[in-house]
């Protein structure tokens, strides 16, 4: 019997995720991708009922990736890629960019299906009619559905709409029911005031809240922030466990421990619209847009990035695999919720592997745009441009993940010490203009300590007012983060509230 390899993967994900920015469309493209292995699965044992010298084993399935490992002839192995691909081009999974492929060791498959990836259309062709009038989201496709709410839609537009909507409350509760059932989540309005309903845009993401609670600035209320994780030391384990033939045990390791982040992501959302929102304007907001294997994006309010972090790096704190310790990298991206959700993610995907390849895994970055026509690239120059030549060191602008709780702590001590123990807001920039804004570390802590001395201030000499990140940085650009993240380490509550969320 003959034993081979069959790769799937889903590929030209600015063509069938984020060609819109439209919430349920990208939900529904994110959520189908999960199900990409289950799919595969159910048509090789359909085959396999009809071709009793097929054989397959589920090797691996997760981040809109496959791998089966294949027993039988050559016309069976045929057959299963033949049976994969169709299965995987009917109904909305038509509207998907899928390659699959067959090798005879697993290197061999991916190169097969990804040479599949530069023979075909980077979108999916559409079957549509000629039309007058395009698509209403994505302005490319011609329009022949007609939506009651969106307008004159294509059909792989429609379709996706349709599928996000029917499972956008089905994939959170079925990880955190209990918790989003007591918090009272309603995916419909029902006109119950103490219900926390689900977001329909961006738009209603950030600006659907205000009331007493909620005092940020209204730059950070009209801002969201685009998160992308990915996972550090993964693959190593991956192909470790495989050569130990655990890599079964490995795959649930990893999604026992996704489930229990995306549980403490759910939890602070929740916690933070409890202590932010009145009665009446509560919603989760959060978005899902991609959460596979190790690899996910979100979409949440710019001033709840910062606790998100937090709540996730507690539930993967000390993951590890037979010894080996397992991490994220993130890059965070702040704009107004305008902006084009396809360059939100190309630039928080570029931060994190600016990140990996500059030696600081395990790390964060954040960077704050506030035009809504936000570049496509080129992180490195625009903040050495804003922040001088020391940010292009990734290890200089970044912060570990394990100090985003340190880094609203420190946020926000300076921010209520501010004229006392640390410098306020206007001192700062009074500051970072010091000498053309070219002054050095020595010069700005001597203005500092004679600053406090006459406020009759404590700070120490030396004294940092964020955490140092992985390799430190100066104090210019200390001041300059601060600054940036001021308006960020989330709202400014109240008496018990603050309370409340200590």
């Amino acid at each position: 019997m003959n034993q081979r390899f069959l790769w799937i993967e889903a590929v030209n994900f600015d063509a069938t995720i984020y060609d819109t920015n439209d919430l349920s469309v990208i939900r529904a493209g994110s959520l189908i991708l999960g199900d990409l292995g289950d799919v595969a699965q159910g048509a090789l044992e359909t085959l396999a009922q009809a071709r009793e010298g097929l054989g397959f084993d589920l090797e691996f399935a997760g981040a809109s990736q496959a791998r089966f490992r294949l027993t039988g002839d050559g016309d069976d192995c045929d057959a299963a890629l033949a049976a994969v691909q169709a299965a995987l081009s009917r109904g909305v999974w038509a509207h998907m960019s899928i390659v699959a492929g067959l090798g005879d060791t697993p290197e061999q498959a991916i190169a097969g299906a990804l040479s599949r990836r530069f023979r075909t259309w980077t979108m999916p062709a559409w079957q549509e009619r000629p039309s007058d009038t395009f698509d209403a989201l994505d302005k490319v496709r011609p329009a022949t559905k007609k939506d009651g709410l969106k307008g004159l839609l294509s059909e792989s537009t429609s379709a996706r709409l349709n599928q996000g909507r029917r499972r956008r409350e089905t994939f959170l509760t079925e990880r955190a029911g209990e918790r989003l059932t007591q918090a009272g989540l309603r995916d419909r309005d029902d006109g119950d005031p103490g219900a926390l309903k689900l977001c329909a845009s961006f738009e209603d993401m950030v600006l659907g809240r205000g009331g007493k609670t909620c005092t940020s600035p209204e730059s950070a209320l009209g801002k969201i922030c685009l998160l992308h994780l990915d996972g550090d030391g993964f693959g190593k384990a991956a192909r470790a466990a495989e050569k130990a033939g655990r890599l079964r045990e490995f795959s649930d390791r990893l999604e026992t421990t996704m489930e229990a982040g995306l549980a403490r992501i759910i939890d602070a959302a929740v916690d933070s619209e409890a202590l932010e929102a009145p009665e009446g304007a509560r919603r989760l907001r959060l978005e899902i847009l991609v959460w596979g294997g190790d690899d996910i994006t979100l979409a949440l309010p710019a001033t709840r990035l910062l606790p998100t972090l937090t709540a996730f790096h507690a539930a993967i704190d000390g993951l590890e695999f037979d010894g080996a310790p397992l991490g994220f990298t993130g890059g965070a991206i702040i704009a107004n919720y305008k902006s084009p959700v396809r360059k939100l993610v190309a630039l928080a995907e570029t931060a994190v592997h600016t990140l990996k390849a500059g030696d600081a895994r395990g790390c964060f970055t954040v960077d704050v745009f506030e035009s809504a026509d936000v570049p496509e690239s080129d992180l490195a120059g625009l903040r050495a441009n804003i922040f001088g030549e020391e940010a292009r060191a990734p290890g200089a602008f970044a912060f570990r993940l394990s100090e985003a709780s340190a880094l609203i702590d420190s946020l926000r001590k300076w921010k209520g010490g501010a004229g006392d123990a640390f410098p306020s807001r206007s001192k700062t920039f009074d500051l970072l203009a010091r000498d053309g804004g070219a002054a050095d570390d020595e010069t700005i802590d001597t203005l500092l300590l004679d600053y406090h001395e006459r406020l009759g201030g404590a700070m120490q000499e030396g004294g940092r007012f964020l955490p140092p990140g992985p390799m430190g940085r100066s104090r210019m650009l200390e001041l300059k983060l601060g600054m940036m993240l001021w308006d960020y380490v989330g709202p400014d509550l109240p008496g018990d509230a603050v309370e409340a969320a200590a």
